[in-house]
């Protein structure tokens, strides 16, 4: 047994399935984001071999590096992305606390996008090699995991469709009612968010111009939608802008 002796503490989780071997972790609930009411699980802290803070602006990893771990956010914010030959940028997604950055790299074993701190960050590196170990032992661990992977899966399911068939205004509509839920499941605000991103990177994820975000921004302030200052964004008036997101059944 490997023990990194980090004093770390995750998420309690809940995989539904009964399991001798890992009983007395007692992984229960499923928020990604009790920070000091977590029960302790062996086989989590055993699986985690690093804690590493990541100023604004640098790079946990770079696409083209080797995979060996995933990255679990314990706090801060994250954007994913890919360079094109000619120096421009793609966003891939916006990653906080309670994410697992690196499930790009399972396949191949070599990491396809950089992923950059969008804040002063800390993350929790977690061996794969001991994930697969442990994974066998524990039924919630290895459904935690899988369960990772499968919203990895919808969330590219649906960022296709944003690209694919929405317009302007509800790409829009549907990153901020898509963000403040995801900020609700973790226990904060659901009607305002401070935007750790750039408009340029926003039109970046959303396949849209700059100028466009901004605009978009401006029309939903000035019809009263929202309250926007500089990056302090707030709702209200959740209803309309749910109409907006909704108008092509395009918010899950």
């Amino acid at each position: 047994m490997i023990n990194n002796n980090l004093g770390l503490r995750f998420p309690k989780l809940d995989s539904g399935v009964a399991s001798p071997t890992c009983a007395s972790c007692q992984l229960k609930a499923r928020t990604a984001m009790e920070s000091d009411g977590s029960a302790q699980c062996g086989y989590l802290e055993q699986v985690v071999t690093t804690r590493r803070r990541v100023k604004r602006g640098a790079m946990l990893y770079n696409g083209g590096d080797k995979f060996s771990a995933l990255f679990y956010v314990r706090t801060g914010f994250f954007k994913t992305c890919v360079s094109a030959k000619d120096g421009r940028e793609q966003v891939t997604g916006f990653h906080m606390l309670g994410d697992i950055l690196g499930v790009d790299g399972i396949s191949s074993g070599q990491l396809t996008t950089d992923a950059v701190a969008l804040e002063d960050s800390e993350v929790w590196s977690m061996s794969f090699d001991l994930i697969e170990q442990y994974s066998n032992e524990c039924a919630s661990l290895r459904f935690y995991f899988l369960k990772t992977l499968s919203n990895e899966v919808v969330r590219l399911q649906n960022l296709a469709l944003l690209l694919g068939s929405l317009r302007s205004e509800e790409r829009v509509a549907v990153f901020l009612i898509n963000l403040l839920e995801k900020l609700k499941s973790r226990g904060l605000s659901q009607s305002e968010v401070l935007l750790r991103m750039s408009r340029d990177e926003i039109g970046s994820f959303l396949g849209i111009r700059q100028e466009t975000v901004s605009r978009l921004l401006r029309l939903f302030s000035e019809k009263r939608i929202l309250q926007v200052d500089n990056r302090h964004i707030r709702v209200l008036d959740s209803g309309v802008l749910r109409n907006v997101a909704e108008a092509q059944g395009a918010l899950h």
